[in-house]
């Protein structure tokens, strides 16, 4: 299992070695680092997401981005 949680959904390198040893063409195989990136952005993961800060006392505590939203998505 990866960082992500979510490998489990995700085709193991062995079974793809194995397909294209069989003269399979795997047509993702360019664009799945993309995917990856965008699945974990679109989620809310990785360092942007989770990070940690100093409140003023300096104590380290950890903070958790919910999203970022367009503000062309708010209604007035």
């Amino acid at each position: 299992m990866g960082a992500n949680g979510l490998d489990d959904y995700w085709v193991p390198e062995h079974v793809k070695d194995y397909l294209r040893k069989l003269g399979f063409v795997l047509p993702l195989d360019d664009m799945e680092p993309w995917i990856r990136s965008w699945d974990d952005w679109m989620s809310a993961r990785g360092e942007f997401y989770d990070y940690k800060d100093k409140d003023g006392m300096g104590r380290v505590y950890a903070v958790h981005r919910r999203r970022l939203v367009n503000i062309s998505h708010h209604q007035h």
